[in-house]
């Protein structure tokens, strides 16, 4: 089994405990987590976007990290079993080249179709494509402390060649008994700008594109739900071919539709305090998602978490009603598939990711890249520096040589 606590639309500000409006909310989560922690494991992380309110480095770097780290403490959860992606709000609005990004949003939200263009302009004309990135600069050095940064924005970040392989979504594998979830990143928000009014985005082929395999359940996290998508019917049809189960946050509101796609609506941690305690029904809400291996399917069990006010600024989390289990349908075929993959020579339950995370919290990390690459010409970005590194590592499988020179 593997079990999440998911969050979404947390909306961090640059303000003191004594004016956040949310203050005695996060302690009455941290304390309802750690009950349900007493009787339950949480396995992972998986926060939906919004993690800050305006894109600004001081709301990850002293709001989002002690939050999570006060999560972290709670569940037990190592920093690679944290997930996320980016939301509207996770972006600096106030970057530069401002007008170029308008005219990137007024072609892409225009033109008939995209997805022979937007892959393009990252590997050939990735100046433009970088300026689309900048807004993004703080949410990616934040995420990079949990190893959620796409290779195509560490690729442009650090002036690497571009290729064909790149990555514009990240993955990672989570195994359910003899199955695989592969979790794909998506970000959703390149367009949301300043006019950015209606919420309407963009999603390429090349942003959410996936395999299908043997034994593997794609899941795809994104932000904003399709109902926000331009193109929404088409896209709405290839996802749900390819992603049996999709997480969404940007909707305050929390919710599950189940038509032959199993789609978990987060619902905000934080809503803005006008939208709570109000007949829309936007309390502030959390999920705790159970995977199970049903020999054939894997069984999902979504339960929520939401918070009643007991006084003005006062209430408690209560768990409601959970719908029923959701089977989504495996190939049993893939048992032989699974049996004869290559075994990864590393600790037992030890994760690339978790390897990843490891390094980049090592006081040594100078160190051992200088060990395993002479060579190595470092570009004074950490995120840049960490995805040409690891790149490295992975082409060449020198995880477990990367192991031992953390622990040595």
């Amino acid at each position: 089994m593997v079990r999440f606590l998911q969050i979404s639309d947390i909306h961090f500000r640059r303000l003191p405990d004594a004016r956040d409006e949310y203050a005695q909310l996060k302690a009455r989560l941290f304390e309802k987590v750690r009950e349900i922690c007493t009787t339950l494991k949480v396995d992972c992380i998986l926060i939906c976007g919004d993690v800050a309110f305006s894109g600004n480095t001081e709301e990850y770097e002293q709001r989002a990290k002690v939050f999570i780290n006060n999560l972290l403490e709670i569940t037990q959860c190592q920093t690679a079993q944290v997930y996320m992606v980016p939301g509207n709000h996770d972006k600096d609005r106030n970057a530069k080249y401002q007008n170029t990004r308008w005219m990137f949003r007024e072609c892409m939200l225009n033109a008939e179709k995209i997805d022979n263009h937007f892959f393009d302009l990252y590997k050939e004309e990735n100046d433009v494509y970088s300026k689309c990135l900048m807004p993004f600069d703080a949410y990616y050095n934040f995420a990079n402390n949990y190893r959620c940064v796409p290779e195509a924005v560490a690729n442009t970040r650090n002036r690497q060649p571009r290729t064909y392989l790149d990555r514009l979504n990240w993955t990672d594998d989570l195994k359910v008994g003899q199955y695989t979830l592969r979790l794909h990143g998506i970000n959703t928000c390149y367009v949301s700008d300043k006019e950015d009014e209606n919420h309407k985005q963009i999603l390429p082929n090349e942003l959410f594109y996936a395999t299908k395999n043997n034994g593997v359940v794609n899941v795809s996290v994104m932000h904003h739900p399709l109902d926000f998508i331009k193109d929404k019917k088409d896209i709405e049809k290839a996802m749900d071919e390819l992603y049996p189960i999709q997480f969404y946050g940007h909707v305050h509101h929390q919710s599950i539709e189940k038509n032959g796609t199993l789609k978990i609506f987060s619902g905000a941690i934080m809503p803005p305090k006008g939208e709570s305690n109000c007949e829309d029904g936007y309390e502030p809400v959390f999920n705790i998602i159970e995977f199970k291996d049903g020999h054939g399917f894997i069984t999902v069990t979504v339960n929520p978490y939401q918070w009643e006010w007991t006084s003005k600024n006062d209430g408690r989390f209560n768990a409601i009603q959970p719908e029923p289990s959701c089977q989504i349908n495996v190939d049993d075929s893939s048992q032989y598939a699974l049996s004869i993959e290559k075994p990864l020579k590393l600790p037992k339950g030890v994760t690339k990711k978790e390897i990843e995370v490891e390094f980049l919290q090592s006081t040594k990390s100078e160190e051992i890249i200088h060990k395993m690459y002479n060579a190595f010409e470092f570009q004074n970005d950490a995120v840049a520096d960490a995805s040409t590194f690891f790149r490295h590592v992975k082409d060449e499988d020198r995880y477990v040589e990367l192991y031992n020179f953390i622990h040595e």
